[in-house]
């Protein structure tokens, strides 16, 4: 399908942001390339969502960011994380947000977890057995056994027994959005779930419709990516969606407060680690996923084939892609606790606001890019261990 041809339907969802409480820092190199001075490590603030039916009021979430006392996790993803996150600091968790906010827990009829990675899974058992455990295809296969049955396993049998565990076979993905092979979940058309693998097999993106537009036309979408990539300069710039050559104090997008005003964006494109050439560096995407040997993405082909259909939406004026650990969604979209949703996105401009947010995160001029967002690994809310070897 032509990604300019979006799905009709007359139901949208209620989309509201949560800030699961999960802020994390990792080596670039595990997942994004190449190598960039001054931009060794990522920061990964961590989101999900609350999702309403607009006609039924069935509640869901997509993803659950990371369970708060994450040292109780299996041995194999304990091991992982002490290995993996040289920063991370887990000061909530998702069903306590809710409940903070007077949402019961009851009414969670599903959570929809884009991948198996423990900064998505959260800690299921803390929910009650009515709300199901929804995953993409060939998850039971390679993921679907428990700890201590599997010694290796990511998840404890304790989170599932008694609830519904439902995967979502490939057949059912029997529509097509944008090039990527789409499951309608409520039946209604107000939220596809798109199969979108590389980073794992089981990958699913969620595809929501947000408005309704006049005559059948120009509704709006938000297209809540998951880990599809992790740093937003994987999907952009591209050609359909350019760098401007100047930012301006009419800009929407925040800079970084050391910037003046008007400036160009060759500020970031001169150093673009990719191309050296001027008219390709405003259209050219600063990195891919990671190839290292402790890379994160199972099959970096396919994940750039994911991309690359994540990008002709990215360029749709009336789609808002988003990624689960893009730190300037924190600073832009409003979050659960404010009581609104994010489905005015285009008419609050929360898309145009995040669009280049992310370059204040790369080195300018010679210098380092934002500090890391932890400065070290916490349990408990205390520190266990520095964060070291910035290459600062």
């Amino acid at each position: 399908m032509d990604s300019s041809k979006l799905p009709e339907g007359d139901t949208t969802c209620q989309v509201f942001m949560i800030d699961t409480g999960c802020n994390m820092v990792a080596a670039s190199k595990v997942l994004i390339e190449p190598a960039w001075t001054g931009h060794e490590y990522l920061n990964l603030p961590t989101y999900s969502w609350l999702i309403i039916n607009g006609k039924t009021g069935e509640h869901i979430l997509f993803d659950l960011g990371m369970r708060k006392d994450w040292e109780n996790s299996t041995p194999t993803i304990v091991k992982t994380v002490k290995a993996a996150l040289p920063g991370i600091n887990v000061e909530n968790d998702v069903p306590s947000v809710l409940k903070a906010n007077d949402i019961d827990l009851e009414k969670i009829s599903a959570a929809i977890l884009s991948h198996w990675h423990f900064d998505h899974t959260g800690d299921m058992s803390l929910f009650p057995k009515s709300t199901k455990g929804v995953f993409g295809p060939d998850w039971k296969k390679n993921f679907g056994t428990f700890y201590p049955e599997n010694q290796d396993s990511v998840y404890h049998a304790y989170e599932f027994e008694g609830r519904e565990v439902v995967e979502l076979e490939a057949k059912v993905f029997d529509k097509e959005i944008a090039g990527l092979k789409a499951f309608d979940y409520f039946g209604d058309g107000s939220m596809y779930l798109l199969h979108s693998p590389g980073h794992t097999t089981e990958h699913m993106t969620a595809f929501v419709r947000t408005t309704i537009g006049q005559n059948g036309e120009d509704d709006t979408f938000m297209l809540l990516g998951g880990d599809s990539c992790h740093f937003p300069g994987v999907l952009r710039p591209t050609e359909a969606n350019p760098i401007p050559e100047t930012f301006t104090r009419s800009s929407e997008t925040k800079l970084p407060d050391s910037v003046s005003l008007p400036c160009p964006c060759t500020l970031w494109t001169n150093h673009h680690p990719r191309v050296q050439e001027k008219d390709q560096s405003c259209k050219t995407p600063f990195y891919v996923p990671s190839t290292d040997a402790g890379s994160f993405y199972l099959d970096q082909p396919q994940a750039l084939e994911t991309i690359s259909k994540l990008q002709a939406l990215d360029a749709n004026p009336n789609v808002f892609v988003t990624i689960a650990h893009d730190p300037t969604l924190g600073e832009i979209l409003p979050k659960l606790e404010s009581g609104q949703t994010v489905n005015d996105w285009k008419e609050k401009k929360y898309k145009s606001k995040a669009m280049w947010g992310w370059l204040k995160e790369l080195p300018r001029d010679g210098t380092p890019g934002t500090t890391p967002l932890v400065d070290g690994q916490y349990q408990g809310g205390k520190k266990i261990m520095n964060l070291e070897n910035l290459g600062r």
